[in-house]
């Protein structure tokens, strides 16, 4: 099996995912530095999305990267987010944008790879184009990627049963049901058995939770350490 540690690259240390809930439960063990994360799969194509929100905390960033990008969110040339302080950020340049989120908000990002353009939405509210990604960057994979300081929130990758999450936008697929996602590079993530695509509770990359009981036959996985 694969550990799901990636040795620090695409995760902080004191970044914890719990993927024995979902959504995903994510929190930070450091109060005072911004933690990222980045998921172990991602997409060169199609139309996909995903969400976040948050339960407790104010600062969080959300959305897209290379396996590149260092792990503050937006603060190279190769990630793009959204923050809780209604700015978006890129190569550590932050402009207004969209408007402030808070406990109990969901956030979805998108990312339409047609063209490259990072979207957002606010309880289902579209927010219009942030970024449109270099064309230089158009042949890499890409991931989802959170970064928080001081919070805990939860992150879906398809469709919760719940009434607080607003339904797929028209024509966006969630990244848990795309047909076509890409494992990061050289991942040492959670390695996926009896499937071409991973189980559809989506993964980040962070210190594994107690290995879960085996999933459904369709999606069943581990945890296996070194």
């Amino acid at each position: 099996g694969i550990n799901a540690e990636y040795m620090g690259v695409d995760h902080d240390e004191t970044f914890v995912v719990n993927t024995n809930v979902f959504p995903a439960l994510c929190e930070a063990q450091k109060a005072n530095n911004w933690q990222g994360c980045r998921a172990t799969h991602g997409a060169m194509t199609g139309k996909v999305f995903y969400g976040v929100q948050i339960r407790a905390g104010k600062l969080l960033r959300v959305g897209w990267a290379t396996p590149h990008a260092n792990l503050v969110l937006g603060s190279c040339r190769y990630s793009w987010g959204y923050g809780s302080t209604g700015k978006k950020s890129y190569g550590d340049t932050y402009e207004t944008y969209g408007e402030q989120f808070m406990s109990g908000d969901v956030v979805y990002a998108g990312v339409d790879l047609s063209i490259g353009n990072v979207v957002f939405w606010l309880n289902g509210k579209y927010l219009g184009l942030a970024y449109t990604i270099d064309p230089a960057l158009r042949d890499a994979v890409i991931l989802p990627h959170v970064c928080m300081k001081d919070a805990t929130f939860v992150t879906a990758f398809i469709q919760p049963d719940d009434s607080r999450w607003p339904p797929a936008p028209e024509g966006w697929t969630w990244i848990g049901d795309y047909h076509a996602l890409v494992p990061t590079p050289n991942t040492r993530g959670p390695k996926f058995y009896d499937t071409p695509i991973p189980s559809k509770r989506f993964y980040l990359m962070a210190k594994p939770p107690p290995p879960p009981r085996k999933n459904t036959k369709n999606h069943s996985y581990n945890w296996d350490s070194d």
